[in-house]
């Protein structure tokens, strides 16, 4: 197999949703079943194309290929390990008779694991969605509207969603999406709000990030509505609105920028520990 053509391979399988790690040798001493540059691609079902070697240090590869992608916490790809140096005596270190020694470099690729997920498809939402390709994220857009979610781009970081009602999108919300909400306005981001504060209240997991599109009079709306839902004052404040950092103009683009800077700065305070809330 060429090398555009195993790469190809790893493409395919990220864009299907597949993690998997390519393993190859960059080091040999000695008496060895491989050269160095050769590769192997493996996914959690085993070894997918390529070789390292075949036999016993070729098993021993995908065992610690396998190893890799299970490593982290559950549901939390930016958490796992990516990397990996080994450097293995082919007899005392594999059972091998070679004698030689083999030096490994694992590196495991997948989809991003920083979801966005966007209540909303109009002028804002396409913006955002725009900026937030060129970033290192999977992105979901949830809209009532099918003629505007046509309007998004077609990209395989980008899934979108049509619903017959807002509140029905929270079924595809994931425990650490960053969620934003940019509907109709208030009277399509409330509910959502609401469902989720009630939800943080009884103990469900929160988003590191949730916010609402709007003015500061929009936000003490959004108060009134979750006191009277009856959503607790400590959980109250643990929302953005309005949404982005203080700059620019009401332009779409600019505001587009400046919440994408927002999402940036939460997501870089909660990969240092701990979410981070207004």
């Amino acid at each position: 197999m060429s090398v555009l053509d195993f790469y190809q391979r790893v493409e395919e399988l990220i864009k299907a949703g597949e993690s998997c790690v390519v393993v190859s040798v960059v080091d040999v001493i000695g008496s060895v079943p491989q050269e160095a540059g050769a590769r192997m691609l493996v996914t959690r079902d085993g070894r997918v194309a390529g070789t390292v070697g075949g036999g016993k240090i070729e098993v021993k590869a995908i065992g610690e290929a396998r190893a890799l992608l299970k490593q982290g916490p559950a549901g939390d790809i930016a958490q796992r390990p990516r990397t990996r140096f080994v450097t293995w005596h082919l007899e005392r270190d594999v059972g091998m008779t070679c004698g030689g020694s083999m030096r490994l470099f694992f590196e495991v690729f997948d989809r991003s694991g920083w979801s966005i997920c966007i209540f909303g498809a109009g002028h804002c939402a396409q913006a955002l969605v725009h900026v937030l390709l060129n970033l290192d994220c999977q992105i979901k857009m949830i809209d009532t509207r099918e003629d505007w979610l046509q309007k998004a781009p077609r990209h395989p970081k980008l899934r979108t969603i049509s619903v017959k009602n807002y509140v029905d999108g929270l079924d595809c919300v994931e425990d650490r999406d960053y969620v934003l909400l940019l509907s109709q306005g208030h009277s399509t981001d409330s509910p959502i709000l609401v469902r989720l504060m009630q939800s943080y209240q009884a103990g469900a997991p929160r988003h590191p990030y949730l916010g609402a599109i709007g003015s500061k009079a929009k936000r003490i709306k959004l108060l009134q509505d979750l006191a009277a839902a009856g959503v607790g004052q400590e959980w109250q404040e643990a929302f953005y609105c309005p949404i982005g950092l203080p700059l620019g103009t009401n332009d779409p683009q600019e505001i587009a920028i400046s919440i994408a800077a927002q999402l940036l700065a939460t997501r870089d305070k909660t990969s240092a520990g701990g979410l981070d809330y207004v």
